[in-house]
């Protein structure tokens, strides 16, 4: 009696463990099926153990490198949230509705090898859903305009995110539906730049929306090193490696101009600009125009000068007369000083000006 009692308790403990932490449930109870190594316990790298991070945050937007096992980590959370709590729907829309099947296989597989005390009975399980019997569900979808629209979901997976054509109407259709208390993650390798996954990645990185960025390269993989980096270069072409490896937005998808190229240009050319003007932050200032030379510029009576210096400088050379040359050189000489005089009363002008807007508080940008 003593026993039994001993392996209730142990089992209570061992439920409220799974309950309150996803992570040990995951690490200890979710099966998967490794293409290598076949049938094994989810192995969670020290990057995947942020779950808590997906489960404390509503909208989550994910940009990984291939091969990073976050589907699968997706998936784990998704059969998590199922489990325990009652009547959350789970909604995973995919390029095609193969793709997204693969999420809820790996859910049906994972519910089917656990401990008889942590299932509690499915009443339908088939390739594209799998529904418990507390009103949880996970169901597969294909990418259309109104794949969300009819749903009650509690938590929509977008897989491929960067791939999927119109998301944009399937993300607007979703969101009176998660505006209840639902949340997203889109999860993707970039496809180039101006699609939703790039809009939205960007947005969530200038915290101008409420999406959460995660971005997951290669190198976070602690089973890759650069040669393995350098391999696939190799392998894949470096345009095809920088898209699946790098999480690098401006070298994927199909540019004209060489990754390399793009990569050096990023580097070394791009910067921030001093200032950003107007309500929408569109007018952007990399560098204050100079005000000395563009009053002296547009002074009509220099630039005049400016055509009558440059046409005496040709025909002091062209006449072969002493005294008419020297007559041009003495007019040159007189244009010349008469125009650096009037550029420095347009230095002095410049000078009274800023000191007078120095004294009200403010600095022209340009005068």
């Amino acid at each position: 009696m003593s026993e039994n009692i001993s392996i209730k308790d142990k089992v209570k403990e061992e439920f409220v463990k799974c309950a309150t932490d996803p992570v040990y449930f995951m690490k200890k109870y979710y099966m998967i099926q490794h293409p290598q190594r076949g049938r094994m316990l989810f192995n969670l790298y020290p990057f995947k153990k942020g779950i808590k991070t997906l489960q404390n945050n509503r909208f989550s937007i994910i940009n990984k490198s291939r091969q990073l096992g976050i589907s699968t980590l997706v998936s784990a959370y998704s059969l998590w949230l199922m489990l325990f709590n009652k009547d959350k729907n789970v909604l995973v829309i995919a390029t095609t509705q193969m793709t997204a099947k693969n999420m809820v296989t790996k859910v049906r597989f994972a519910y089917q090898n656990l401990p008889s005390w942590l299932k509690i009975g499915a009443s339908e399980d088939n390739r594209l859903s799998l529904r418990l019997v507390n009103g949880s569900q996970i169901k597969a979808v294909s990418a259309a305009g109104d794949a969300a629209r009819s749903e009650a979901v509690s938590l929509l997976v977008i897989d491929e995110a960067a791939f999927i054509d119109r998301i944009e109407e399937i993300f607007t259709a979703a969101q009176q539906t998660l505006a209840t208390g639902g949340g997203a993650i889109a999860l993707s390798t970039p496809n180039g730049v101006g699609n939703w996954f790039h809009q939205t990645y960007t947005k969530a990185q200038k915290k101008e929306n409420t999406f959460l960025p995660i971005s997951l390269p290669w190198t976070v993989h602690p089973e890759r090193d650069q040669t393995w980096r350098d391999q696939q270069d190799k392998d894949l072409g470096v345009r095809n490696a920088a898209q699946e490896c790098d999480c690098n937005f401006v070298t994927s998808g199909n540019t004209v101009i060489p990754p390399d190229v793009l990569n050096w240009y990023e580097e070394n050319m791009i910067k921030d600009p001093v200032e950003t003007r107007y309500m929408d932050k569109s007018y952007w200032i990399w560098e204050y125009p100079d005000p000395m030379k563009v009053l002296h510029y547009r002074c009509r009576r220099c630039s005049w000068r400016r055509i009558r210096l440059l046409r005496f400088s040709r025909n002091r050379h062209r006449k072969s007369d002493s005294s008419r040359r020297i007559q041009i050189t003495n007019r040159y000489e007189r244009l010349r000083k008469s125009t650096v005089k009037c550029g420095n009363r347009v230095q002095q002008r410049i000078a009274r000006y800023r000191e007078r807007k120095h004294r009200m508080g403010r600095y022209p940008v340009c005068v």
